[in-house]
């Protein structure tokens, strides 16, 4: 096929990928006729463009591959420290008891004012039916 019809399909958009590259191979030659002189510039723009666009597309392409990296070192570490708390926990102790706002952790302490307070509130068998049937 000739360069007059290559250019003809490929204003009607009717050209391959592999004709274009045709046309433009032919466009970036030297001696090319007088009257195809005018479709130069915009086969040898799209030669220049693809040059100078290449590079940015791998520093893109890098640059999101270190992004990627990092953010999955972040995300493993994140979790590791999360698994270690959730099975350590934040508290040291393994026994402990919270009474008026204080931290108690010596079992006999905790079992003598347990027991304490049952004896405050247990009532005795005559007590409990006065309590409830009582009206």
């Amino acid at each position: 096929m000739n360069i007059e019809d290559l250019l003809h399909k490929y204003f009607e958009g009717k050209t391959s990928r592999k004709e274009e590259l045709q046309l433009r191979k032919y466009f970036t030659q030297e001696n090319i006729p007088f009257e195809r002189e005018r479709y130069r510039p915009l086969f040898s723009y799209f030669v220049e463009e693809s040059k100078s666009s290449t590079p940015s597309l791998h520093i893109g392409r890098h640059r999101k591959k270190i992004l990627y990296t990092i953010g999955s070192i972040a995300a493993c570490a994140f979790l590791a420290i999360s698994i270690f708390y959730q099975e350590r926990g934040f508290c040291d102790y393994k026994n402990y008891v919270i009474i008026d706002g204080q931290l108690y952790t010596n079992e006999y302490l905790i079992r003598e004012k347990a027991q304490s307070a049952f004896k405050d509130v247990s009532f005795d068998e005559p007590d409990t039916f006065n309590l409830l049937f009582n009206d």
